[in-house]
């Protein structure tokens, strides 16, 4: 789907089955339809069928990035249906791999050239609100407010609230990565060809595995890691994390 400009209203893409349906698909779909004057920016660009360019080797050394940050404002990626969604969504990057794609890690949907990757030490800001149940501000980031929910001595959840958007959709990882040492500290970089590890990127200790929960600002993506062990419930929802190269 893209946001119509500069035709007047926005434009749903076709989906279908299988690749081979979809090009079927098209071939009913373009022309010129008087009662649809954007479709007269089609006259004279169609030349045969688009099975023609059906290839079962077509994806091999294709570099595809994968998008994997909930763009939705009312996205919730703690709901079923999101989980059921996401499902599928890894059973086709699976799939592309089989296919021979290089797979470009992570991307971020943002209007800028590149986002940052921000990372919070959890348990530091939280502190002595871990022996608290109940909801918690932990963290401000411009107007946007993070906040933590304790259950039992245990993380239950991450919500971040905007101060005149209201809820703003949080992600969840997981890695074997200590991604935050301190409150802040950067992933690792590519300089000069070569993939640069800061100081507080750091192999965790055996077994150990970090959860974060992210959320966008618009510009940059900012996460808060926590051990598992202080996770209610870790594992379900979190997408392995791909620092950004």
């Amino acid at each position: 789907m893209w946001d119509g400009y500069p035709s007047p209203t926005a434009q749903m893409g076709p989906m279908a089955r299988n690749v081979k349906d979809l090009a079927l698909l098209l071939d009913t779909m373009v022309g010129y339809d008087p009662e649809d004057p954007v479709t007269a920016l089609g006259i004279g660009m169609v030349d045969g069928s688009y099975t023609r360019f059906l290839d079962k080797d077509g994806l091999k050394g294709a570099r595809i990035g994968i998008l994997r940050e909930p763009i939705g404002v009312q996205s919730e990626p703690e709901s079923q249906d999101f989980r059921k969604v996401d499902a599928v969504f890894e059973q086709n990057v699976s799939e592309l791999k089989a296919a021979g794609t290089a797979l470009v890690g992570s991307v971020a949907f943002v209007s800028t050239a590149f986002a940052k990757h921000n990372h919070n030490n959890g348990p530091q800001l939280v502190g002595n609100k871990l022996n608290t149940n109940g909801k918690h501000e932990i963290h401000k980031v411009g107007e946007h407010t993070v906040s933590v929910q304790i259950e039992n001595k245990k993380v239950a959840g991450v919500s971040v609230t905007h101060r005149t958007k209201g809820n703003v959709a949080v992600r969840k990882y997981k890695t074997s990565k200590k991604m935050a040492q301190g409150n802040e500290i950067d992933a690792p970089a590519e300089t000069n060809g070569s993939l640069v590890q800061p100081a507080g990127y750091q192999i965790a200790q055996s077994a150990i595995v970090y959860i974060g929960y992210s959320f966008f600002d618009g510009v940059d993506e900012h996460i808060y890691w926590f051990p598992a062990e202080m996770v209610v419930d870790p594992f379900t929802g979190a997408v392995e994390y791909v620092p950004l190269a």
